[in-house]
C-alpha cells in the first residue's frame, strides 16, 4: 500500500505546455499553437481580420504595416488592414512591405535595383524609421492578435495557466549578427523571453518529411531534399532517412540557400507590365491599382501558371485605369496574359533557373549508390505548378533501380509554422543530426611560461590580433555531426602569477574562432577569422588553495627583446601557479553556448549562433554579469 505525504498531496500540478510557432515572413507571417496534453492537434490560426472580406480566413497574414502621416510615430494599422486601407486613408501612406529583407540585405546585384525596396527605404526616411522599428511593431501586433485569439480559446489567463514557449522560424541564410538581432527584436516586441529561434527549412521538413515518404514509398537510407521556397528566400536541406518508423533523419549534405525568393519574380512581373503599358502611363495610375494588380498575380496566376501551356486557365489581372490596347491584350481594364505566354514563361525561368541551381548543388553531394532520391517542395512558392514542372524537368528520372522525384505537400504555405509548433512540442526530436557549415574552436595563445622566459613569438597576425605562433584546438569540424544537447569538451591550461597580494578573482578571455576551410590549419592564418571571445574569471583564494606552486624567473628579469608582450608588473615575483579548465560547447539547432568551467563551477559562458554562408557576427552575454564583462567589452571590441 502506498501513502502520500500532506506535502505530496498539496504539491501544484506542473503547468501544461503551450507551444505557439510564428513564421515571419517577407510577404506573409503565419502562426499556429497546439498544448502538450494534445500535441497532434496543432491549430493555424486564420481568421485574421480583412475589411474586405467579412468571413475570411487564410493560413497567413500580411506582413505590412502603415503609419498616420500626421503623427509618423503611430501605428494606424497592420496586416490585411494595412493593404486594403493604405491607399484610401487620408492620413496612411504605405503600406510599409519586404522590410525583413532589410533585416539582412540580400548581397545579389537585383536587390539594389528592386523597387519595392526603393519605395520602402523611401518610406522609411519620410517616417524617420528604420527596419528594426518597424519589425518590432509588426511582430508585436501579430503577438497582441495571437494572444487575444488564444484568450477566447484557452481562457483569459491563459499565460499563467499554461508554460508558454515560442518558437520563432528564421531563414537559414541569416548571418549571425542578424540572428542575434531578431532574438532581440522579439524581446522588444513583447515576445515572452522562453523563444527559441529555429531554422525555416528544418521547421518545414518536421512538418512535412513523414507524409512525403510514405507518399513516395521511400525507405531507409534514402535522401530527401526539402526545398523551402518562400517569398525572400530559397533555403534548402537535404536528409538521410534512418528509420520510417518512428521517422528519424539526419542532415546528410550541408545545407544552403539564396535570396531568390518568389519576391523577385513579382518585381520582373510589375517590370513587364510596366514597359507593356508605357512607362509614363504606369507611373500615373494609383498605387491601390497597381497593388490590387500585383495581388491577383500573386494569389492566381503566379500558383496556377504552367510550365507547358497546355493547361493555363484564365490568366488575367486587372489594372483599373489602363488604355485599352487590343493588340497588347488590354481591354476594359483588364490585361489578357495568354497573349504573352513566352514573356511570362521567361519571368518564371529566371526565379526557377536560380533555385534549379540550389537544388543541383544539394544532389551533386548526395551519393550515387542512394537507391531513392526525393525533392520536397513547401513554403509560398513552393505551390508554383510552373516551379514543380521545371524541377520535374530537370531532375525526374528512373534509372537502373534508382530514381530521383519531385514532390509537392498540400500544405505546403503553412508547413514552416506547423513545423515549428511540432519541433517545440516534441521530446525526442525527428532530426536527430545536423551538419556544421564551418569549423570553430579557440586559440590557444602561447602564454608567458616561466621555464621558457617568454612567449614563443612576439609577431602579431594583421587580421586576427593574434601571434602568428597561436595554436587552435577545433572543436568542431566543418561536416561534423551537431545533435541538439550535445556538449563538446576540451581540456585547457593556463600559468598565471599567484602573488601573495593578489585577491579577488584573475580574468581571462578565451577567442573563439572559425575557418570555412575543409581542413582547417592547426595555427592562426589568413583563413581563420575571429566569432567572439569568452570572458570568464576565478576567484584567485581557489587557484592558491588547490594548485600546487612552481617557479621562475618574471617575463621581465627573462625577456631579451623589446617586443616582449608581457610586461613587467610590481610585485610578480617568482610565484606562479599551473592550473587546468575545461571549455564546453553546448549545440542548439540555432544557438551554440561556449562556457568554461573551473572546477566544477561554471566561469563563465557566452551565446553565439552559427555561421550562415559569409558574415561577421555580433553575440550575446550570458553571463558572468559582472563589471569586468563591461569593461572587456568595452576593450576588446577595438581589437581588430
Amino acid at each position: 500500500m502506498w501513502f502520500h505525504t500532506d506535502a505530496q498531496m498539496m504539491s501544484p500540478t506542473p503547468p501544461t505546455d503551450l507551444v505557439i510557432g510564428i513564421d515571419f515572413g517577407t510577404t506573409h507571417s503565419g502562426v499556429a499553437w497546439a498544448t502538450g496534453d494534445r500535441p497532434e492537434s496543432i491549430q493555424v490560426i486564420s481568421n485574421w481580420i480583412d475589411p474586405s472580406s467579412a468571413n475570411r480566413t487564410s493560413h497567413k497574414v500580411p506582413t505590412a504595416v502603415t503609419y498616420d502621416k500626421a503623427h509618423p510615430h503611430s501605428l494606424v494599422s497592420w496586416g490585411f488592414n494595412a493593404i486594403r486601407r493604405s491607399y484610401h486613408e487620408e492620413h496612411e501612406e504605405g503600406p510599409f512591405t519586404w522590410f525583413k529583407l532589410l533585416l539582412q540585405r540580400p548581397e545579389n546585384p537585383e536587390s539594389k535595383e528592386n523597387s519595392e525596396l526603393k519605395t520602402l527605404e523611401h518610406l522609411m526616411k519620410k517616417f524617420g524609421k528604420n527596419v528594426q522599428d518597424i519589425t518590432v511593431d509588426f511582430l508585436r501586433c501579430l503577438w497582441d492578435y495571437t494572444k487575444k485569439q488564444l484568450q477566447f480559446i484557452l481562457g483569459e489567463d491563459f499565460m499563467h495557466r499554461f508554460s508558454v514557449r515560442v518558437i520563432l522560424t528564421i531563414p537559414a541564410v541569416w548571418k549571425p549578427a542578424t540572428i542575434i538581432m531578431m532574438k532581440d527584436l522579439a524581446k522588444k516586441a513583447g515576445l515572452p523571453e522562453n523563444t527559441d529561434l529555429l531554422p525555416e527549412p528544418e521547421a518545414a521538413a518536421i512538418a512535412v518529411l513523414g507524409r512525403a515518404a510514405r507518399r513516395a514509398l521511400l525507405q531507409a537510407e534514402d535522401v530527401i531534399t526539402v526545398c523551402d521556397a518562400g517569398g525572400g528566400t530559397c533555403d534548402l536541406i537535404t536528409y538521410e532517412i534512418l528509420s520510417l518508423n518512428p521517422l528519424r533523419v539526419k542532415e546528410s549534405v550541408t545545407g544552403e540557400g539564396g535570396f531568390c525568393g518568389s519576391v523577385y519574380l513579382d518585381k520582373d512581373f510589375e517590370a513587364f507590365i510596366r514597359n507593356m503599358v508605357g512607362h509614363e502611363q504606369y507611373d500615373k495610375l494609383k498605387e491601390g491599382d497597381k497593388k490590387y494588380m500585383m495581388g491577383m498575380f500573386e494569389l492566381g496566376v503566379k500558383p496556377s501558371f504552367q510550365y507547358d501551356n497546355k493547361e493555363n486557365g484564365r490568366l488575367i489581372v486587372d489594372l483599373r485605369g489602363v488604355q485599352d490596347d487590343s493588340k497588347k491584350g488590354i481591354v476594359n481594364d483588364t490585361i489578357k496574359l495568354k497573349q504573352h505566354l513566352e514573356e511570362l514563361k521567361a519571368l518564371f525561368e529566371t526565379a526557377c533557373k536560380k533555385i534549379e541551381v540550389l537544388v543541383e548543388n544539394q544532389l551533386r553531394c548526395v551519393s550515387e549508390d542512394v537507391r531513392n532520391k526525393a525533392i520536397l517542395l513547401v513554403g509560398g512558392f513552393g505551390q508554383s505548378t510552373y516551379l514543380f514542372q521545371h524541377l520535374e524537368k530537370k531532375f525526374k528520372k528512373t534509372t537502373r533501380g534508382k530514381s530521383t522525384i519531385i514532390l509537392r505537400d498540400e500544405e505546403a504555405w503553412s508547413a514552416v509554422v506547423r513545423g515549428a509548433t511540432m519541433w517545440g512540442l516534441e521530446k525526442n526530436h525527428m532530426i536527430e543530426s545536423r551538419k556544421a557549415r564551418y569549423s570553430y574552436g579557440i586559440a590557444k595563445t602561447p602564454e608567458y611560461d616561466p621555464h621558457e622566459g617568454g612567449r614563443r613569438s612576439s609577431r602579431t597576425d594583421s587580421i586576427l590580433g593574434l601571434h602568428e605562433s597561436t595554436s587552435i584546438k577545433w572543436l568542431l569540424r566543418k561536416g561534423d555531426e551537431i545533435m541538439d544537447g550535445r556538449k563538446v569538451k576540451i581540456e585547457e591550461q593556463r600559468i598565471v602569477h599567484t602573488g601573495l597580494l593578489d585577491f579577488g578573482s584573475r580574468r581571462f578571455l578565451d577567442w573563439f574562432l572559425y575557418c570555412d576551410a575543409d581542413k582547417p590549419p592547426e595555427y592562426c592564418t589568413g583563413e581563420v577569422q575571429p566569432l567572439g571571445y569568452l570572458p570568464w574569471e576565478v576567484d584567485i583564494k581557489r587557484i592558491r588553495w588547490h594548485e600546487k606552486r612552481i617557479k621562475g624567473d618574471s617575463p621581465s628579469e627573462t625577456s631579451s627583446t623589446k617586443e616582449s608582450t608581457l610586461p613587467a608588473l610590481p610585485g610578480m615575483g617568482k610565484r606562479y601557479r599551473e592550473f587546468k579548465y575545461t571549455v564546453e560547447l553546448k549545440l542548439g539547432p540555432a544557438i551554440m553556448e561556449l562556457g568554461s568551467v573551473y572546477r566544477g563551477k561554471r566561469a563563465g559562458m557566452v551565446e553565439m549562433p552559427y555561421l550562415s554562408e559569409g558574415g561577421e557576427v555580433e553575440f550575446k552575454w550570458v553571463r558572468p554579469k559582472s563589471s569586468f564583462v563591461r569593461r572587456m567589452t568595452n576593450s576588446w571590441a577595438q581589437i581588430g
